[in-house]
This record gives structure tokens, C-alpha cells and sequence, in this order.
């Protein structure tokens, strides 16, 4: 009776042991979760601001974009090489 006792108070301390290391093994496991959810929430941040940045310079970019064409040029000069030379008024094609 005593040895079935004792054998029990045994199997008792190895099971709480492996328990024991068994939780001990689940928490640095969540630990390592933790760390890499916080990584990838600082970069997901990271990303966000990058993207509204770059979406604000090109609203910024489009603020100085005309669509009136250059006052500067008139025409277009057609250089084709077939000894005729002809120039296309720009109204000719824009429109």
C-alpha cells in the first residue's frame, strides 16, 4: 500500500513538473507573439504615415498641375524625314 502511495506521490511530482514546464514554454511563447504583433503594429504605423505622406505630396503635386497647355509653344514641328516639312498647330491637337 505504501509503495502504491509513493508511486502515485511520483507520477503526482512528474506530472506538476511537466505542467510546469509545459506553462513556463506557453508563456515565452506568448511573449515572442507579443513582441512580433508590436513589431508589425510599429510597422503597419510606419507604412500608413509613409502612404499619407506620399498621398498628401501628390495632392500637393496636382495643386500645381495645370491642364492648360504651355503658352510658350504654338506649334509642333514634325521633322519626318520624307523632305517635306510641315508644323500642326497645338489647337489641332488638343482638340
Amino acid at each position: 500500500m505504501r509503495s502504491m502511495i509513493n508511486q502515485i506521490q511520483i507520477e503526482d511530482y512528474r506530472n506538476k513538473r511537466i505542467y510546469i514546464h509545459y506553462r513556463r514554454e506557453c508563456e515565452i511563447k506568448i511573449d515572442e507573439l507579443k513582441d512580433n504583433f508590436n513589431k508589425i503594429s510599429i510597422e503597419i504605423e510606419k507604412i500608413t504615415k509613409e502612404k499619407e505622406l506620399w498621398q498628401q505630396e501628390q495632392a500637393a503635386n496636382l495643386s500645381t498641375y495645370t491642364v492648360k497647355p504651355s503658352r510658350c509653344f504654338n506649334s509642333i514641328y514634325d521633322d519626318d524625314d520624307d523632305d517635306e516639312e510641315s508644323t500642326i498647330p497645338l489647337n489641332e491637337i488638343i482638340s
